[in-house]
């Protein structure tokens, strides 16, 4: 059940929000575009945040007492509302929900977890860098023209 609020409630959440408002790609916080859509997706967030605070592990991990596929569903998820919601203008609501602030402070510490999220930053930056770069931009094209190349030949 963490898995899956993991996975589908909060991951599913943060990627089309940050699709919506363009989130990644920022390194400092804009607010979200004024529409209905990013409204109700970071609504959303907090409020399946505030549903896995009555679920979520006393002991550093989401459950069982050990890293579980939650954590794994977890980590991600709320790495991204660490750094999606902030992109777009809306606080993070982790450290005002006490079960779920306690969790991601424990298994931040966690060695496993620790380096998911080191490469999750790193590969942040990296997206970052490349679109400040063009880089993304000419690899989209490529990518399009190779696409099209390969269904003409067909």
């Amino acid at each position: 059940m963490l898995a899956r609020i993991g996975d589908i409630y909060i991951m599913n959440n943060m990627f089309m929000l940050s699709r919506q408002t363009g989130a990644l790609s920022r390194q400092t916080p804009a607010a979200a575009r004024n529409d209905g859509v990013s409204d109700l997706l970071a609504g959303e967030v907090v409020r399946n945040i505030k549903a896995l605070d009555k679920f979520i592990g006393a002991d550093g991990f989401a459950c069982c007492g050990r890293i579980t596929l939650a954590d794994c569903a977890l980590v991600p998820g709320l790495f991204l509302v660490g750094n999606v919601l902030p992109a777009v203008g809306v606080e993070t609501p982790i450290p005002a929900i006490a079960n779920v602030a306690a969790y991601w402070t424990a298994i931040e510490k966690n060695e496993h977890a620790g380096r998911v999220l080191f490469e999750l930053h790193r590969g942040l930056e990296e997206r970052r860098e490349m679109i400040r770069s063009g880089a993304l931009e000419r690899f989209k094209a490529e990518a399009a023209a190779a696409h099209k190349a390969a269904d003409a030949q067909n």
